[in-house]
């Protein structure tokens, strides 16, 4: 509209000139420029316009990160900046045989869509269609090229000045910190020699390449990024040590055992004291399994990695962070672990969820025989949190964990509701990288391999098969 109301007053005031509007075809074909048959190519011109693919790559990354903010999507991930760049590659590929510029996603389209809240890729592919079309009316491009310089400088001054307060945000939201001398040197070198107008140029007997600009800003700012030192950051004392405090956890009857945290909470006490009763019933017992699988769920995601996305509330527009549910797989081992599943997925309701089939041989040592196995596609791309109320010897657990990492699994945590210090110090000996969540430890394992004081046989409590 500002463009609109910027034009209007310039006919009003006699500064457009539409003689070339009246004498321009109706139709007109685009002054296309084919290689080799309009012009022949001067290859040494590369070196002068191959610096500039630098430049409209910063650009693309910068433009989709502030669309990602602007719509709250992070299309860095999803399409994905191979997949962004790769159009605008073979884009700008076909557009220099026509005799065109570089393409790239150009700021003040992204001004555009942060200005309207129009984002959708129908209408963004409308838009370039009619374009296409408008380009063949010489009528129409006369008229555009009518427009006096005073009004397209009022609007980029908007459009541009848009584009640097979304690069403003874009820095905040990221929690860049310029108390670092390398960011402050990085940003203030990009921003003087884009803005000054700096050149440098080189030259090679009958050749000279030159390189100015946001070409010279986007090439320096790289290699500082590269070349500079990043800065040590002081560690946290205070934190590490509560760090160490809470991935050591002591029983009564064991040595210390590494990265393994107990849930020490009177909730906690109190709902493990009825499930251990044996006068408590099936349903009870169930509905308590899946209780505590919960409080558990909710401690093991502690380290959770968010995403940022825009979300309309019924006050305002508000970015906020969610999870991706789709990266995390639970995987009981049956049969006792599908008792705490339906508690798991109260926390994360979209995960994936596969199964461990196992049982213990008592004719054989108390080793644990794996009879099923299905787990979720794309698994070792997951965060695979095992489930077992029980942790005793510990073969279920190392037997599972060792499946996973053959199906390359990368993280993996295991969840239970009490652990014996002797599968949990057998576990970490064999898997020391796996973090064991559990509501208790209790005091040892009896001669039958059975927890003591324990809850019995959880999947015969869980499901009244005894």
């Amino acid at each position: 509209m500002e463009l609109l109301y910027g034009y209007i007053s310039s006919i009003c005031l006699g500064l457009v000139n539409f003689e070339q509007v009246a004498t321009s075809a109706f139709f007109s074909l685009p002054n296309f420029k084919i290689p080799f048959l309009s012009y022949t190519p001067d290859f040494s011109a590369l070196l002068t316009i191959a610096p500039i693919a630098l430049v409209t790559m910063a650009e693309h990354i910068g433009d989709h990160t502030a669309l990602s903010a602007i719509i709250g999507k992070d299309l860095l991930r999803k399409p994905g900046l191979d997949k962004t760049l790769l159009g605008d590659g073979l884009a700008t590929f076909v557009a220099g045989f026509l005799g065109g510029p570089a393409n790239t996603t150009y700021g003040e389209n992204t001004s555009v869509v942060g200005m309207t809240r129009i984002a959708s890729v129908w209408v963004i592919g409308l838009a370039a269609i009619f374009a296409i079309i408008l380009g063949f009316l010489g009528k129409f491009t006369a008229l555009v090229s009518s427009i006096p310089n005073a009004v397209l400088g009022g609007v980029s001054l908007l459009l541009y000045g848009f584009i640097a307060v979304n690069g403003l945000k874009v820095l905040i939201e990221n929690k860049i910190d310029f108390s670092k001398n390398k960011n402050i040197i990085v940003a203030s070198t990009m921003l003087v020699l884009g803005l000054g107008g700096a050149t440098i140029a080189i030259s090679t007997g009958n050749m000279s390449v030159s390189v100015s600009g946001m070409s010279l800003a986007a090439i320096i700012g790289i290699l500082l990024n590269l070349f500079l030192p990043n800065e040590t950051e002081e560690s946290n004392t205070e934190s590490n040590k509560e760090s160490k405090t809470e991935s050591k956890i002591e029983s009564p009857k064991s040595d210390k055992i590494e990265n393994v945290i107990e849930l020490n909470h009177p909730l906690i006490e109190h709902k493990l004291s009825i499930l251990r009763d044996k006068n408590t019933g099936t349903k009870e017992f169930r509905e308590l399994a899946n209780e505590i699988g919960t409080f558990l769920c909710y401690k093991a995601m502690e380290d959770a990695e968010l995403e940022d996305t825009q979300i309309e509330t019924p006050i305002c527009n508000f970015k906020t962070k969610k999870l991706n549910e789709d990266n995390y797989a639970f995987v009981p081992i049956l049969r006792a672990g599908m008792g705490m599943v339906d508690g798991i997925l109260n926390v994360i309701p979209n995960a994936k969820v596969g199964h461990i089939g196992m049982y213990r041989d008592d004719t054989n040592d108390h080793k644990p025989v794996n009879y099923f196995f299905k787990v979720p596609n794309n698994i070792e791309n997951k965060e695979v949190i095992l489930l077992d109320p029980m942790l005793a010897t510990g073969g279920s657990a190392i037997d599972s964990i060792n499946l996973l990492k053959e199906r390359n699994v990368k993280k993996i945590k295991f969840i239970c509701i009490i652990a014996a210090p002797e599968g949990l110090k057998k576990v970490q000996e064999t898997h020391p990288d796996v973090k064991i969540y559990c509501a208790h430890i209790d005091e040892k394992l009896n001669d039958d391999a059975y927890i003591v004081p324990g809850l019995g046989d959880a999947g015969d409590r869980i499901y009244g098969t005894k």
